[in-house]
Order: C-alpha cells, then structure tokens, then sequence
C-alpha cells in the first residue's frame, strides 16, 4: 500500500513538472518567464493548485510576496531546485561567452568523463525507442533554428498531449515521469552559453522531485511547520543539514544461484532466474518506496542486482528500511538458504554533501560527495562479511525435509511438488515459457494470487504480496483485478495508464515460439552454439570517481564535476543501454541469439557461433560509440557443440571472460578492454583493436586465397582442402621448434600456382604472392602468429558443413 501524504505527492509531482515550461520558452514565440509559461500549459491539465503553485513560485524572485500558506510544498521544490541547479550546472571556462541559446542542444555526460565538455551532443528528439540514440560531434549536433524550434514544438505538442492521459495521483506519479522522459530526455535543463549542457531537462527535473520529496518527509518529521521561514528566509542554514539518507542495497551470490543448475532445461532456468532476479530488485525498490511514502523518482540507480536509492533521514524511514530488509533477507533465506543475500545500508547526507560543496569554512582536502559513496560502500562491505546473527545460524543449522527424493535442479528435499522440483524451481520453468512473450503482464496483487497465472509470494513492508506472470491484455487485467497493486510493463518507452512501472530489460530472443537452442546452431558453417559474457571495465569506479579529473592542478577543479546529478544521468543511460538498445541492435539483423541476460553493465548471449562473434563485435562496437569511449567492454566467446550443457558452458566462459578483464596489451600497455575467444583446441585473447585490424584482415586473406574461384562454371571449388589449413596450424602451434618453421615454408610453397592453367595461375598468382608475403613473416612475430591461429580456426568454421560432429 502505498504510504505517500499528500504533500509529499504534490512536492513530487510539482518537482517534476517545474520547468516543464522551458520547453515552451524554446520554441521561441514567448519570451515570458518560463515559470508562468509552464503555469498557464498546466493551469488547463491540472487541478490541484498546490501543484501549480510549485511551478509559478520555484524562483527566489517569485517568492518574495506571494500569498499561499507558510507550509506549502512549493518551498520544497523551490530549494530541491536550488539543490538539483548546483549539482547540475558547472561553468565551461571563466572566459566564455555569456548569455543563452534556445538551440542549445544537450550534450553527453561521457564527453564530460573525458574532458571533452559539451563536444558529443544529441539531437533535439523524443525517446522513441526504435532506435538508438548516440551522441556526435557538437558539429553535427547543431541544428538551423528553425529546424530546432520545429523539434521542439513536436516535442511540446506531444508532451501536452500525454499529460493529458495521466493522473496527477499517487498511482499516477510513474506515469508523469515516463511522459518526462520520452520528451524531456533529450533537452538540456539549461542553455546559458557558458555552462556544460549534460544534464537533461528529464534528470534535472527528476533530481528535483526526489530532493523535494525527501525535503518535505524531513520537514514534517522534524516538526518544522514554517517550510518558508527554514527553506526560504534560512536556506544557506538548511543545506548543511544531514536531510537526506543515501541507502543501497546489493544481493550476493547471483553468479551461483543463477549458474549452479542441472543441465536439463538449463536454457529456460538461466534466462528466467536472471530474469526474476531483476523482477525481485524492482519488487524491493517498489515496496521500499511505497513503505517510506515515496516514488520512482528517488530511484537514483537499479541493476544488476545493486540499487541506490535518495530517502529523507528520518526515523520512520530508518525503522522501514531496518524492518523491511531484515523481513526480506529471511524471506531470501527461508526460501534459498545461503544462497542469496542483500546486504544493505545507509548514509546520511546534506544538501551540500550531495552537490559536492565543502561546508564553510573547511578546507576542500576531499570530495563530500564521494566521501558518502565511499563510506556507504564500507558500510555493504561489512553488511556482507557478518550476514547472519546467531539466531539465524540456527534456523539455516535445522534440518528441513523428510523426502527422500530431491530437487532435480536444486537439490532442495524440502517445498517438494508431485514432480521432480521444488516450488521454487518449479515456477522459475513455468516463467521461463512467459517471458519471452510480447503480451506479458506482471502484476503485484495483495496476498491472492491472480487466476491462472505463475505467482510467487514475496515479502511487503506490510505483511506479504504476489507477484502474478501471466499472459493477456492489460487493459483487461486491471479492469478485473481492482486490488492491483502495481504493474510492470516491459520495454515500452512512453507510458500513461495509473499504476504502471515501465521497466526495460534485455529479451531479445530469436524465435520465442522454439525454446529448442540447439536450432540456433544451423547456419553458414559447422554446427556450433556459442556463448558470449561481457562487462563493462571498471564501471564501480566510474561510478565513485568517473567524473574526477586527475591532472587537475587544485582539489576543487579535480571534482568540479563530481556530483549526484551526474551519477544519476550516467547510470540512466547505462541502463537504457543494456537493458533496451541491445535489444534494437540485434533486431536490426534478426541474429540467431537468444539474450540469457542483460542489465546493469553485463551480458549473457547464446545463439550461431558466427552470429554471437559478429554481435559481440558490433555490440563493442556501438557501446564505445554510444559512451564516446569513456568506457571499455571486456568479453569471453566460447565456442561449443550444439547438445554442450549450457550450465557448463556459461561457467566456462566465465573464465574466458576473466582472461579478458585480466589482459594487457603488450604493445600499447593497455589493461582489460579485450575478447578473449575458445575453441576446442586453445585460448585466444586480443584486444579489440587487435580484433579489428589483425585477426579480421588475417580471415580475409585466408577467403581470398582458400575461396578463389577456379572456373565460373565450379563457383563453388575451394582451391585447397581444410586439411592443408589444419596442418598450417599444427605448425604455428609447434612454430618455436625451427624445424617447423621449415616446413611451415614447405607448405606455403605447396599453394603456388601449378601452371597448368595460364588464365587461372595469373589471378591465383597474385594472391599468392601477397599471401605468401605476410605468411611468413607472422610466423616469426608471436602476436602476429597468434592472431593467425584464430583467424585460421574461424575460417574453416565458416566453411566446413553443419552436419555431423566435424
């Protein structure tokens, strides 16, 4: 149930409508304050006019006389924007221009990663979601300004519109923040000339609703009744105040819960654990927020199994958090044991802490911010090292189950059905035949479960709830289910109807009607699966220090750009990513793959051994395009029969992904930003680059040669069997006895023309002679050899035939 008071609604909502008249004022056509031009947009829309009032009186010179009562959540929104503006806007340099520009567009917070501020820009869009969205050069970005002006009145125009459809209710809060998003996520939040514009009008206004959210539970609970007197007349005094809770939470043992299953229907197992274990972190964060009467909007990050979350310090909230993660870690261990666990914890913090502001009068030795990462991480750190108290040593000490008989998954004898599993894992097979289907509904119902669905049980802040996977129309499903709680839907960017969380998640599958994987090894060449694992490098420490510069000549420069709105921005779109544009980019191409899991910063994919190589690849490929290359993708390809266990498999290339985060490139000295692939025969790791430039230009060599044409009539000859490749390669394997480099020499000489055809040997000739060249000399260079080898091994893959076990 949710708990939010009313103020608290109406800080929220007013914080995220504030400055939704900025995006009339860049059309251009009224100059007027944008704080009256987003009142009189919204005047027509909503009633409330508490609500209202938070968008005509959020600036200081708007407050100084006005008439609305001493108490009211506008002084909440007017310094949660205070707050918000700090942490987004930094100047540019002390000599830029000043002024502003309407067409200003936004600019990404990965250029700032890297020094380079406000040169990778996006273009003025709506979050459509058919497409990827990537920054480019501030050249390209810029528009003419009546191309601007016509983005931006589409925008507005359909910005209106969708408010129209949503209620400005407690069950209406997620929907006015997807409509934010989808147009609102591409404008910068301001356009003063000389600021950095990566921050946009959807994560300000965001930031804000969550700042005044917490402000006013904090007011209240500290009994100030007099919000203009301790937010207005005292702001300054109010910032140091430790007001806000910075709370995370992070479950251990995900790797061996989701991967520590038998092999008989692995493929379903894998993908609809990782897939609930991303449904159990939404149903934590939800039901936190509604237990401390707050919304979405106070979700700061969520993936991968990790969130943080901006909450007011008080008690109320304190003894929620406390009471309700204490609830959900014996739920976790009654049903799964040791197997899974969540630490949690928390951090107070100030206004000032939050914006990176040293308090007056200290000097900037560190920064306050990360200082509040830091010792909120100390504090899980611990949390995960003492787990259990010895009252619930115990309970996991005493035996449960009297059955003979075992889960054939688990190995659980307890909460056994009449067949071979336990509940538990009986229902993840039963979830794992939904959640590849477009009409999937999940919704959250009170203690009842819904007819006919897949329903798990789950801990609430007020006794218990359940989770429904069904199939059917949503429309249909909350017109007969009045008590619904929530609903997720999945992957839809644009959302108006009261009670829905639109959440993305990875799904790409390439058949959802076949579960049958092994279908997916037929295609050009062998037979085989293969499995792809990739993860960002070092993105725990992008995320604490991202953003710090450390050439800078003065502490104060050095994380100038070190703060939550950044944080927040940074995390959003490394969600989107994961969890929405990998499905857009293996769409494109209709890959034969299946997306086991993708979230937070990694991914599990399954599918053709030729379609995973040529994903993993482009999905590097458009990761470093989509980041600027701020960031780096390590990744493990096995390669593997068809009828392999898939559990196997992911743990084995587990390890080949572990190879890659520990690479170093010889010749550049770089660490990590690597695929490392497997075949049966050996272990190969290159950097990417190295991918790109050696062992790709090595595979088209080989076609050229092997795949030469002897006659137009016979388009399909290939000039030398497989045979002569897998001696060549016996060769650069054994290339450090010379005796093999001899006859490695011997063989090459065995591919010249033969001279019985003059047309044939004059074109065959010349690629032999270029071939000929570069083989020898990267037998003698180990890295060149190396790559040779992989390139060889990936050649007679593409074309040896797909039956049989070659």
């Amino acid at each position: 149930m949710n708990k939010m008071k009313e103020s608290t609604l109406q800080a929220t909502v007013g914080g995220l409508l504030h400055d939704i008249g900025k995006v009339t004022y860049r059309m251009g056509q009224d100059r007027r304050n944008h704080s009256a031009l987003g009142y009189d947009a919204l005047r027509q829309l909503v009633s409330d006019e508490t609500i209202l009032d938070c968008v005509r009186y959020h600036h200081a010179d708007r407050m100084q006389d006005i008439d609305i009562p001493r108490d009211a959540p506008a002084y909440a929104v007017y310094i949660a924007d205070n707050i918000a503006s700090r942490a987004d806007r930094r100047d540019l340099s002390d000599d830029a221009d000043g002024g502003y520009d309407l067409t200003m567009p936004l600019s990404s917070v990965f250029g700032t990663m890297t020094g380079r501020l406000n040169q990778l820009c996006y273009p003025a869009v709506s979050f459509r979601g058919d497409k990827v969205v990537y920054p480019r050069s501030s050249d390209k970005a810029a528009v003419e300004k009546d191309t601007f002006q016509t983005y931006v009145s589409n925008l507005h125009t359909g910005l209106l519109d969708s408010l129209r459809q949503v209620s400005f209710t407690r069950e209406g809060v997620n929907a006015v923040m997807s409509v934010m998003q989808h147009y609102c996520g591409f404008l910068p939040s301001d356009t003063a000339k000389n600021h950095v514009h990566d921050i946009s009008l959807y994560d300000h206004v965001k930031l804000t609703a969550a700042f005044a959210a917490c402000i006013n539970e904090y007011c209240l609970a500290e009994g100030m009744a007099d919000y203009r007197r301790v937010l207005f007349d005292h702001e300054k005094k109010f910032w140091s105040r430790k007001a806000f809770l910075l709370f995370s939470a992070d479950i251990s043992g995900i790797q061996s819960f989701i991967y520590n299953i038998a092999s008989k229907g692995a493929m379903k197992s894998l993908r609809s654990r990782s897939f609930w274990l991303e449904m159990l972190m939404e149903h934590f964060i939800d039901e936190l927020l509604d237990g401390c009467g707050l919304s979405r909007a106070n979700l700061i990050y969520s993936g991968g199994g990790h969130c943080y979350i901006l909450l007011p310090n008080t008690e109320d909230v304190r003894q929620t958090c406390d009471s309700f993660g204490g609830k959900f870690n014996q739920w976790l261990t009654e049903h799964f044991g040791i197997s899974l666990y969540m630490a949690f914890d928390w951090q107070e913090c100030s206004a000032n802490d939050l914006t990176n502001t040293p308090t007056d009068g200290e000097a900037y030795e560190k920064t306050p911010y990360s200082d509040v990462f830091i010792k909120l991480s100390r504090k899980l750190s611990q949390k995960k090292m003492r787990r259990y108290t010895a009252e619930e040593i115990m309970l996991l000490n005493r035996h449960k189950g009297d059955s003979e008989r075992e889960c054939k998954i688990c190995g659980r004898s307890d909460n056994l059905t009449n067949g071979e599993n336990c509940r538990m894992c009986q229902c993840f097979i039963d979830l794992g035949n939904l959640i590849t289907k477009s009409d999937l509904i999940i919704s959250v119902t009170p203690d009842k479960p819904v007819s006919g669905a897949v329903a798990i049980q789950l801990p609430a802040v007020d006794g218990s709830v359940c989770m429904n996977f069904l199939r059917g129309d949503l429309d249909k499903h909350l017109a007969e289910n009045s008590d619904v709680i929530r609903v997720y839907v999945k992957n839809v960017t644009l959302e108006t109807r009261p009670k829905t969380c639109h959440i993305f998640m990875g799904d790409y599958v390439f058949d959802p009607d076949d579960p049958d994987i092994s279908k997916l090894a037929v295609g050009k060449g062998v037979k085989r699966l293969a499995v792809c694992r990739a993860d960002v490098d070092n993105l725990g420490k992008a995320f604490i220090s991202g953003f710090e510069k450390p050439d800078a000549v003065t502490d104060e420069e050095k994380y100038r750009f070190v703060t939550l709105s950044r944080t927040a921005t940074f995390s959003r779109l490394m969600s989107v990513f994961f969890r929405y544009y990998i499905n857009l980019i293996l769409e494109e191409k209709n890959y034969r793959l299946n997306i086991v899991y993708s979230g937070g910063d990694d991914v599990f994919l399954i599918g053709n051994w030729s379609d995973v190589i040529n994903v993993a690849v482009g999905l590097r490929n458009a990761f470093k395009k989509y980041c600027g290359g701020a960031l780096t993708l390590s990744a493990g390809i096995g390669i593997f029969p068809e009828k392999f266990p898939v559990a196997m498999a992911a743990r084995s290339t587990a390890e080949l992904e572990d190879k890659a985060k520990a690479f170093v490139d010889p010749a550049t000295g770089r660490a990590k930003d690597a695929v490392c692939f497997f075949s049966p025969e050996d272990v190969y790791t290159f950097s990417w680059d190295q991918w790109e430039t050696d062992v790709r230009a090595k595979i088209k060599q080989l076609s050229e040669l092997f795949n030469y044409q002897k006659s137009a009539q016979d388009p399909n000859t290939v000039l030398r069997g497989k045979s002569m490749l897998y001696r060549i390669l016996e060769l650069l394997r054994g290339a450090d006895d010379k005796i093999n480099i001899a006859r490695y020499a011997y063989m090459l000489a065995r591919l010249a023309p033969d001279g019985k055809d003059e047309k044939t040997d004059e074109t065959y000739n010349k690629i032999y002679k270029r071939f000929q060249e570069k083989m020898y000399l990267w037998i003698l260079n180990e890295r060149d050899r190396k790559s040779l080898m992989l390139a060889i091994l990936i050649y007679v893959y593409s074309i040896r035939e797909s039956g049989g076990n070659q």
